[in-house]
């Protein structure tokens, strides 16, 4: 029986058109379909409470319980979680989230290290460990999820170690500590593609990589954004989104072509040229509120660009699809 994954592998061979992938992706997901979606959600929200609860009951009880209690626990649940997957087997979806268990009490686990024996680390130090500590079980699981919790997990470890390292030492201004984490993001998904091009299946899920190609250029943008509008006088921000940007259409409009990433790229780069006209506008027209006659002409040119940008987004994305190789996007 055909499935999603065999519709996107002949779209990615040039044998599906891209205007018939929605239907036939409809024609495919049947009764068996929906019933193996909902059993898998009903997995997923079944650990995610189950995991909410065991951080939940530490908080609660956490004065009452004695240290040993408190180890105990957690590795109990580390040592069942593991095991349990072994039983039911990791590349199963029961055996998958048992391994994300493991990689979310071993992040219990060294806050209670650190909460009983004081060690003075920084937090970033606490999300440096996890992160390497579960990287094994990460890649054993082969889950794009467990990868996504993972990633989420080191994107917070290069946040906290650029404000707590790297602007004490000079290197880093404060409004540029989510730098580190986007430049994590646009490394991941540059390995997310070279592995799916080996053929790393259970990384291929298009939402592997719109989510992530949307994290790294939200962060950028809103550091470029400040820029532009004089919040901060730092331009890496604005020079990293700029070649995020431009990496990005010759990646997914090159080398792996990808309509949505594109269309992605694009409505941030027109958000950008949103932000660097109004800017221009206020410099060259100074618009002071006080002046009737300034502040309409100033609204005026804004809206004029605002519609202008909006309106060559809307033309450029038609052509960028038509230019896309056959079969892909």
């Amino acid at each position: 029986m055909i499935g999603p994954a065999d519709l996107a592998t002949l779209q990615q061979a040039g044998l599906l058109p891209p205007g018939k992938y929605l239907l036939a992706l409809h024609r495919v997901r049947d009764g068996v379909f929906w019933a193996r979606w909902a059993v898998r959600a009903l997995l997923a929200l079944g650990v995610a409470h189950l995991l909410a609860g065991i951080v939940f009951f530490f908080a609660y009880n956490w004065d009452d319980m004695p240290a040993m209690a408190k180890f105990a626990v957690i590795e109990a649940g580390m040592l069942i979680c593991v095991a349990g997957a072994w039983i039911v087997r990791i590349d199963r979806p029961a055996g998958q989230s048992l391994l994300i268990g493991a990689t979310v009490l071993t992040g219990v686990l060294l806050a209670v290290i650190g909460q009983v024996y004081q060690t003075g680390a920084d937090a970033y130090e606490l999300f440096l460990a996890w992160t390497l500590l579960v990287l094994p079980w990460v890649l054993a699981s082969r889950s794009a999820a467990h990868w996504l919790v993972w990633l989420v997990v080191a994107c917070f470890a290069a946040g906290l170690f650029a404000g707590q390292a790297l602007v004490p030492m000079g290197l880093l201004q404060r409004e540029e500590v989510a730098l580190p984490p986007a430049l994590l993001l646009i490394v991941a998904l540059a390995a997310r593609e070279f592995a799916v091009t080996r053929g790393a299946g259970w990384l291929a899920a298009e939402w592997t990589r719109q989510l992530v190609l949307f994290a790294a250029l939200a962060m950028l943008f809103f550091s470029a954004f400040g820029y532009v509008f004089d919040w901060h006088d730092e331009a890496l921000g604005a020079a990293m989104f700029v070649l995020a940007t431009a990496g990005g259409v010759y990646a997914f409009g090159k080398l792996r072509a990808s309509f949505a990433a594109l269309t992605q790229v694009v409505g941030f780069t027109g958000l950008f040229a949103m932000a660097v006209g109004v800017r221009l506008i206020d410099l060259l027209i100074d618009i002071d509120f006080s002046d009737l006659g300034r502040s309409l002409l100033g609204l005026g040119l804004v809206i004029v660009w605002l519609v202008a940008v909006t309106g060559s987004v809307g033309l450029i994305l038609p052509a960028v699809r038509h230019r896309l190789p056959e079969g892909r996007g």
